[in-house]
């Protein structure tokens, strides 16, 4: 169906801020429940691509963010054993040699906070990310399109045609008078 008929048949609303409820009409029962459940699950994948785009976006970040920790815990590595070369060859109660023990104590601590956060990225990136799969757990369709309701067209066409004929007939009336 085109996008314009769709959107002429459903009506979507939310009956709580967790649920939203598609209803479908058209003259034809099976179209319409076929029309619902697809529009139900229709959101449903979209809401699921999204998420997974999201949580590939992401895990991509959580990456770029552990290769940018280790190259600057690498790096601090280096600070680290350089400080350590020039504290050895420094007198421990120098000036100097003071200064050396404070930047390498420096050093180390600043290497403990990266690698605490080196961790935690890492852990993320193992548990699925931030996001994960956690945004398509909730979404899902908890009911399928029900049954549709309403006469069958030879019915209604019995109630109908009658009653139609009636109207035609007293307005007939009124206007010959």
């Amino acid at each position: 169906l085109p996008a314009r008929s769709v959107e002429k048949m459903v009506d979507v609303s939310a009956p709580t801020n967790q649920l939203i409820q598609i209803d479908a009409t058209s003259t034809e029962a099976a179209e319409a429940q076929a029309v619902s459940q697809a529009v139900a699950d229709s959101y449903v994948g979209y809401v699921s691509d999204t998420a997974r785009e999201v949580s590939s976006a992401a895990l991509a970040d959580l990456k770029l963010r552990r290769d940018e920790l280790q190259a600057q815990i690498e790096q601090l590595q280096d600070d680290i054993a350089a400080a350590t070369k020039r504290q050895q060859a420094a007198d421990p109660d120098s000036p100097a040699g003071i200064k050396e023990a404070q930047l390498l104590a420096g050093l180390r601590t600043e290497q403990a906070d990266l690698a605490v956060q080196l961790d935690k990225v890492e852990e993320k990136i193992v548990t699925g990310g931030p996001v994960g799969s956690s945004a398509t757990v909730g979404t899902s369709v908890i009911q399928r399109a029900t049954e549709p309701r309403g006469l069958p067209t030879p019915v209604r066409l019995l109630i109908w045609a009658p009653l139609a004929a009636l109207v035609c007939l007293i307005m007939m009336g009124l206007v010959l008078l």
